[in-house]
């Protein structure tokens, strides 16, 4: 694996892989239960987010607040 060196084909990537990572996130959290938290910071800085409904954890709402 390798860095894609084309800015608007890594830029593409990252959103397909994003939301394919997002989707994962979400099905794992619904079928298994899991209580999960993602933060995903795109190459500009821009900060995109999962967390589960009933996860109650400050820290991780902070930080998002915080870095965004």
């Amino acid at each position: 694996m390798k860095l894609i060196e084309e800015e608007n084909a890594r830029t593409v990537t990252f959103s397909k892989r994003r939301a394919g990572l997002l989707k994962k996130a979400t099905e794992l959290s619904i079928r298994c239960g899991a209580q999960i938290a993602i933060i995903i910071f795109s190459l500009s800085g821009r900060a995109d987010s999962f967390v589960h409904p009933t996860l109650n954890r400050p820290w991780a709402i902070v930080w998002i607040e915080i870095r965004c």
